[in-house]
């Protein structure tokens, strides 16, 4: 059932990014209160996913026809298009209430979304195993995730109803205000899409490679460090959806020197970050997949320095993703194709002569070029003024890129005392996981604690906190 996980989450990709962007138009009439113009745009968006629905619905049939034609080992399945007919209802289902969570993280109510999410998703695994556990039934598995998501659904319904920002108003907006918010929510859509378009191919041409130049062993063993690492992404993913929309709030009132204030801030904090977790995972992550699945799926230490490479990149990015959605700039719309085609180009070329590391390597360059260097010059320029952007970008990552990489000097020529700590057992890994979050934490801590920028964000969130 891999390949339809697989192929539902390309039938994702006919969502275009609709949820950000109409995000991106929602912050500054929920923040003045205008029901109008908030009113038109929740009409808009129930209309869009309405029609994505029943387009998800359409690519799945023909998607359905194209498994019975082309991939045999799939047809040896009983039932095999039941079960796929329930994977694209779910995902067709799951825009019934996309709407609902757009308008709730708009209005910086994502926690409410992820309790229902995280709440539902938690429930339906639980029911799911334990179904599969006493009935063996794949069906009726699939049938408690469709239950699930029509649940969710009348809850998410139920707290719009009853939210005074999301009621229902006799007034509207004039015909020209209409035409300029659909303007720009299609443009924003338009642009969104070929984000999302050149994250895909970003994030699936290593696998692919991966099983064109490597064998099997290899892309099981790559699939399973990647697993570890996603799990970053998918925390890192949660509090970019979660503070995007008080970024957006802020955003709307604030002078040059503020939002240059901000910025500083959270690339400070968020290098401080993946300075930590890069670390954790170097000391630990072999650690890990030995007490997992065995020492023989282990790969080699520079390779997992290059895996993590990637993984710091894609920490110290998200303030760049946090500003690009508060501010709804995506009009960088061929970075992403072009960071797939850079992608593809390198890690196939270096993969001919060096197998693995070549493939990680041309992932690494791609980053860099674009994710580290272009997109973020793409922003600020837009955000600061075109001849500021450089400037500004330095000033924001330069002092703590420092720090990060004297930290990582540090625990490089003392790694032979942490990697002495031998694990035989989880609870090895549980003591060394302890011990080694801990003193990284305290030494992170402690070098950036000297950035004022770091200073006042600790500050800021122990006056939220306390």
């Amino acid at each position: 059932m891999l390949l339809f996980t697989q192929l539902t989450a390309y039938l994702n990709l006919a969502e275009l990014g609709i949820g950000v962007a109409a995000a991106s138009l929602l912050y500054k009439p929920l923040s003045e209160g205008d029901y109008a113009k908030i009113k038109y745009l929740t009409l808009l968006l129930s209309t869009i996913y309405r029609y994505i629905s029943f387009l998800v619905l359409l690519i799945g049939i023909v998607i359905g026809f194209g498994i019975y034609f082309f991939i045999d080992s799939v047809n040896a399945v009983s039932h095999v298009f039941i079960y796929w007919a329930f994977f694209v209802i779910n995902t067709s289902l799951t825009y019934s209430y996309a709407k609902h969570s757009t308008l709730l993280t708009a209005n910086q109510q994502y926690s409410v979304v992820r309790k229902i999410q995280g709440g539902g998703k938690i429930l339906i695994i639980a029911l799911q195993i334990l179904l599969l556990v006493t009935t063996h039934n794949f069906l009726l598995y699939l049938l408690v995730e469709t239950i699930g998501v029509i649940v969710q659904y009348f809850i998410f319904k139920n707290i719009i109803n009853n939210d005074i920002h999301f009621k229902v108003v006799p007034q509207s907006i004039s015909d020209d205000e209409k035409t300029t918010l659909k303007n720009e929510l299609k443009i924003k859509i338009k642009n969104m899409f070929f984000h999302k378009i050149g994250g895909v191919l970003v994030l699936n041409t290593d696998y692919l490679l991966v099983s064109k130049f490597l064998n099997l062993s290899y892309v099981t063993i790559y699939g399973s460090y990647m697993m570890v690492f996603q799990v970053v992404t998918v925390l890192m993913s949660s509090f970019v959806n979660a503070i995007t929309a008080s970024v957006g709030n802020f955003l709307i009132n604030q002078n040059d020197d503020e939002v240059t204030s901000i910025a500083k801030q959270f690339n400070t904090v968020f290098i401080a970050l993946a300075t930590f977790i890069s670390l954790n995972m170097y000391f630990l992550v072999n650690d890990f997949i030995t007490s997992w699945i065995g020492e023989k799926f282990i790969l080699g230490n520079g390779i997992v320095i290059l895996m993590l490479v990637n993984v710091f990149i894609s920490v110290i990015r998200i303030p760049c993703d946090i500003f690009k959605n508060a501010t709804g700039f995506f009009g960088d719309v061929y970075y992403p194709l072009l960071e797939g085609v850079v992608n593809l180009f390198f890690s196939a070329l270096l993969a001919f002569y060096i197998g693995l590391p070549g493939i990680i390597i041309g992932t690494i360059i791609s980053n860099v070029l674009i994710t580290l260097i272009a997109k973020p010059l793409y922003l600020y320029g837009k955000m600061f003024g075109r001849f500021n952007a450089l400037k500004k970008y330095l000033s924001f990552v330069l002092k703590p890129l420092i720090f990060s990489f004297v930290i990582f000097a540090v625990f490089y020529f003392t790694r032979e005392q942490i990697i002495f700590f031998k694990v035989s057992n989880w609870f090895d890994f549980i003591s060394k996981l302890t011990i080694v979050s801990l003193v990284s934490m305290i030494i992170v801590f402690a070098v950036f604690y000297a950035d004022a920028n770091f200073r006042s964000f600790v500050k800021r969130i122990l006056r939220v906190v306390f």
